[in-house]
């Protein structure tokens, strides 16, 4: 059966205590693990975060892609087009390493609204935990319309500016019943940072580097 939910997640080198609590929350509350495919990228040469995401393979259903994180021209845009391309999920959920689910069966959401899969959606959880707003989930067919998860490392953003520029004829959604959590937001963590994509996130060129990603994808996809 294919998957309901693709989950993916590029996980910062040398650092398995984040990923282990994201992938403890999956193991603890997700109730029908064929559901869920989660792809997670890992470095070459980080053994101890591929130790620790091994160790979770006989209770998930988890595709480990390793990447070479030393080359410059990588970055969490390709690790996470990268991770698209490998899924197979009727949605794509992109999270970081910091994300928690919290809400037992919640896989269940997304079998029960399959129908979207095939329609062009964009969805947020409900923002309750300081999370919702930050990890956006798209249907199978807005993907493959788009021809790529994202353009840019604020995530979120590119899409919300997707939908708001009307780029594609996009039906942004809530999505209820479901709870996740970040815990660096949540101030349960506070992880490291690559410096320049992080500065990089909150910069004002942000905005300007999006539009300009932007015009080149309202060239690339058909009209819809």
């Amino acid at each position: 059966m294919t998957p309901a939910v693709s989950i993916l997640i590029s996980c910062r080198p040398n650092h398995p205590e984040y990923i282990r609590g994201a992938l403890e929350s999956l193991r603890q509350l997700t109730t029908e693990k064929s559901a869920v495919e989660i792809l997670i990228k890992v470095d070459i040469g980080d053994v101890y975060t591929l130790t620790e995401v091994l160790g979770y393979e006989k209770d998930l259903f988890i595709k480990i892609i390793r990447m070479d994180g030393s080359k410059k021209r990588l970055g969490l845009v390709e690790y996470t087009n990268k991770l698209a391309e490998e899924s197979t999920g009727r949605f794509l959920w992109f999270w970081s390493d910091e994300t928690r689910v919290l809400t037992e069966g919640w896989q269940g959401r997304f079998r029960a609204m399959d129908s979207l899969a095939d329609t062009l959606v964009l969805l947020f959880v409900e923002d309750t935990k300081g999370a919702g707003d930050i990890y956006p989930i798209i249907s199978r067919k807005l993907y493959q319309a788009a021809g790529r998860f994202c353009g840019h490392i604020a995530v979120d953003t590119w899409w919300e500016a997707i939908h708001s520029r009307s780029v594609l004829p996009v039906d942004r959604k809530m999505l209820t019943g479901l709870e996740i959590k970040d815990s660096t937001v949540c101030g349960e963590t506070k992880p490291e940072r690559d410096s320049d994509d992080y500065l990089k996130f909150y910069s004002p060129v942000n905005l300007s580097e999006i539009k300009w990603e932007l015009k080149k994808i309202e060239k690339s996809i058909p009209k819809i």
